[in-house]
């Protein structure tokens, strides 16, 4: 982000319903997976996740995890970005908002 100002973001029980967040005013449409993370991130802002709890919440039945679960948060959490949201990589610890 250009600015040291923290990013607004702003989700309402409707906006999470629809699956929809408020970054900086504008409303960003997100798949199911991706706004189970950014709820989660959100919920533990400025508090690192790591990748295997983002996967716990993600698959919480161990039988239905893929075998490439960590993969799939990197992919969510790309594509999470390039909507905008600043989300912060912790290298082998995980993501936080800041």
């Amino acid at each position: 982000m250009a600015s040291d100002q923290p990013q607004q973001l702003k989700m309402t029980w409707p906006m999470m319903k629809r699956k929809q967040i408020s970054i900086d005013g504008k409303i960003v449409k997100l798949s199911y997976w991706k706004t189970v993370i950014v709820v989660t991130l959100l919920l533990r802002r400025k508090k690192i996740t790591s990748v295997e709890m983002l996967i716990a919440i993600l698959y919480p039945d161990p039988d239905r995890e893929p075998d490439w679960g960590e993969n799939m948060v990197r992919k969510h959490v790309c594509e999470i970005r390039r909507k905008g949201l600043n989300i912060i990589t912790v290298p082998y610890q995980g993501y936080y908002l800041p």
